[in-house]
C-alpha cells in the first residue's frame, strides 16, 4: 500500500514538473516588480519563452501584436504612466492553452508627496527655510538634557530654521552634504544650533527583495556659538520590501546605530551612542495612505555622567492624501529614557530612579503646490513627565522646501 502511494506522488510530482516546465516564462529586461521612473512616457521590454508557440499576450487587458508560431520573443511597449504607482499586468498563453501572469508596480517621481525610499535618490540641491513659534523655548528631543526649559518671563520665542544641502552620486554611493541653523529671536542664544554635514550611502540588492544598507554620517555640531561636539556615525542594516495582494507596498528595515561623539568641552568625556532600531512602513499602491513605524533601543552619551541614559523609543505616523498637491500628516513620537542619577522627586508614579518620558504629538499639512517647492504647516504639543524637570511645550509654524 505505502509504495502505491509513493508510486503514485511520484507520478504526480512528474506530471507537476512537466507541466511547469511547459509553462510560459516572463522576464522583464532593466525592470523590477517594484520600480521608479521620473519619466511619464516609459519604454519596457519584456522577454518571453514557451515550450509551445506563443499565440497570446496581452499587457493591461490589451492584446499585443505578435508574429504567429514564435517560441521566443523579446517585445518593446510604450507605457503612459500616471503619477504616482502605477500597475502593469502582464499575461502570455501559449497555443496549447498555457497561461503565465507577472505584476509589476511602477512608480512615477514627481508630485507624489509620499516617499517609499530610504535614502537620496537624486542629484541636486535643496533649501529649506522655516519660522516657527515656541511657548517653553528647549533643546530638542534628541539631546536628553533639559538646560534650554525656561523662565516664564522668557517664553514665547520665534524659531528660524535654514538648511541648505546638496545631493550627491558618486561611485555607488549617495548622500548629503550641507548646512543645517537654528535660532531664537531674543533671550536663547544658548540654543543657537548650527550644523555642517556629510553623509554616505550605499545599498547592495540581495535578491528577493532584500537590500544591504550601509551609511556614514560626520556632524560638525556648535553650539550657543561654540564648538559642541564632531559625530561620526555608522549605519548598517537590512532592508526587506514586498508588495501584497492589496496592492500596498511595504517596507522593514533592520538597523543598527554606532556614533562616536567627540566633544569639544574638556570638561565632557567623549563617548558611543549606540541603538538598534525596527522601522516598517506601508504605502498603498496609488499613494493615497501610509503608515510608518519606527521602535528603537539604545544609549545616549552626553559627555556628562548624569545626562547620559538609555532609553526605548517609538515614532509613528499616519499620513494622508488628501488631495494631488495635500497631504496631512498624523505624528506620535515618544521615549521612555532612564539616567543614573537621583531624581529630584520620589513622590511621583515613576519610582526612586531619574525618569524622563517626553511625549510629542504633532499634525502636518504638506502642500506641493508645484514639483519643487512644498510648504509644510505644522502644529506640534511636547509633554514631558519627569520625576525631575517635567515640562510641557507648544509648537507651530510653517516651513518652506524646495528640491532643484
Amino acid at each position: 500500500m505505502n509504495k502505491k502511494r509513493l508510486f503514485l506522488l511520484v507520478i504526480c510530482l512528474f506530471f507537476s514538473f512537466i507541466s511547469y516546465a511547459a509553462t510560459p516564462k516572463i522576464k522583464a529586461i532593466g525592470l523590477s516588480p517594484l520600480s521608479e521612473t521620473t519619466k511619464q512616457k516609459f519604454q519596457a521590454a519584456f522577454y518571453f519563452s514557451a515550450g509551445e508557440p506563443i499565440a497570446k499576450i496581452t499587457i493591461n487587458g490589451l492584446t499585443q501584436k505578435i508574429a504567429q508560431g514564435q517560441r521566443r520573443l523579446t517585445l518593446f511597449v510604450q507605457l503612459q504612466l500616471n503619477p504616482g504607482a502605477n500597475l502593469i499586468m502582464v499575461e502570455v498563453t501559449d497555443q496549447k492553452g498555457n497561461t503565465s501572469k507577472e505584476q509589476y508596480d511602477i512608480t512615477l517621481k514627481g508630485m507624489a508627496l509620499i516617499q517609499d525610499i530610504l535614502t537620496p535618490k537624486v542629484k541636486g540641491y535643496k533649501l529649506v527655510m522655516g519660522l516657527h513659534q515656541d511657548d517653553n523655548p528647549s533643546l530638542d528631543m534628541s539631546t536628553g538634557n533639559y538646560e534650554g526649559v525656561t523662565n516664564n518671563d522668557q517664553q514665547e520665542a520665534t524659531r528660524s530654521l535654514v538648511n541648505v544641502a546638496a545631493l550627491w552620486e558618486y561611485l555607488g554611493f549617495e548622500g548629503e552634504a550641507g548646512i543645517y541653523d537654528t535660532r531664537y529671536n531674543h533671550y536663547h542664544d544658548d540654543l543657537t544650533t548650527t550644523r555642517l554635514y556629510l553623509a554616505a550611502n550605499r545599498s547592495e540588492n540581495l535578491g528577493g527583495g532584500q537590500d544591504w544598507l550601509l551609511g556614514y554620517q560626520f556632524t560638525d555640531e556648535n553650539k550657543g556659538g561654540y564648538d559642541y561636539s564632531m559625530n561620526h556615525l555608522f549605519s548598517t542594516g537590512l532592508r526587506f520590501s514586498s508588495l501584497n495582494q492589496y496592492g500596498q507596498k511595504q517596507f522593514l528595515l533592520l538597523k543598527g546605530n554606532v556614533q562616536y561623539i567627540d566633544f569639544a568641552s574638556p570638561f565632557r568625556t567623549d563617548g558611543i551612542d549606540f541603538n538598534l532600531q525596527w522601522d516598517y512602513k506601508l504605502i498603498s499602491r496609488d499613494y493615497q495612505y501610509s503608515y510608518n513605524s519606527l521602535f528603537t533601543i539604545g544609549t545616549r552619551n552626553e559627555g556628562v555622567t548624569s545626562f547620559s541614559h538609555s532609553y526605548l523609543g517609538a515614532d509613528l505616523h499616519w499620513t494622508k492624501r488628501l488631495d494631488q498637491k495635500v497631504e496631512m500628516d498624523l505624528g506620535f513620537e515618544s521615549e521612555y529614557r532612564m539616567y543614573p542619577d537621583n531624581p529630584l522627586s520620589t513622590s511621583t508614579p515613576l519610582g526612586t530612579a531619574h525618569v524622563d518620558i517626553p511625549m510629542e504629538l504633532s499634525l502636518l499639512t504638506h502642500w506641493q503646490f508645484n514639483p519643487t517647492w512644498r510648504i509644510t504647516g505644522n502644529a506640534s504639543y511636547i509633554l514631558s513627565l519627569s520625576n525631575k524637570i517635567p515640562y510641557d511645550r507648544r509648537f507651530y509654524g510653517l516651513t518652506f522646501a524646495r528640491d532643484f
